[in-house]
């Protein structure tokens, strides 16, 4: 079977605007934002300098869920229902619709490339992240399906 652009770009424009009716009905409170930071020189040398940082804020809001609970050495988590460990917290996010007349985005937008002078993580903000956000790393990016991307992130130290 012969791909069908015409159609893909329907199914991603009617995703699109389910989301962005989830989102207007208020259950998409978590605000997800992909964040590239460029710097002098290596992210790791102490003398380079941060250049520029661009932002994307992702709309509409995609869904945010747990992806379950790994032991990490920092926090964020909440050490009394752990045993006395700090919980680092993996989460889904997604669906998120791929790049179509009406929005979306593409995998390079999502999971920009990285370089040595470039550091990227996924910020955030809303329901059980912290007042001002929080900041994590992506583990995984599932483009799998014509139509989605669901990205997995991992919180970092904050």
């Amino acid at each position: 079977m012969a791909d069908n652009l015409a159609a893909r770009l329907a199914h991603r424009n009617a995703a699109l605007t389910g989301r962005r009716a989830a989102e207007g009905a208020g259950v998409r409170s978590v605000s997800v934002s992909v964040v590239t930071e460029t710097w002098s020189g290596p992210t790791q040398v102490s003398t380079s300098t941060l250049t520029t940082t661009a932002t994307l804020v992702l709309s509409p809001r995609p869904k945010v869920v747990p992806a379950g609970e790994e032991s990490g050495y920092f926090g964020g988590g909440n050490s009394a229902i752990s045993g006395g460990r700090l919980i680092a917290g993996t989460y889904r996010i997604g669906p998120i619709t791929l790049a179509t007349t009406g929005g979306g985005y593409t995998v390079a937008q999502l999971s920009p490339p990285g370089a040595s002078d470039t550091r990227i993580y996924y910020f955030l903000a809303g329901d059980e992240f912290s007042a001002s956000g929080e900041r994590f790393e992506l583990t995984d990016v599932d483009a799998s399906r014509p139509h989605q991307v669901t990205l997995t992130v991992r919180r970092t130290a904050q």
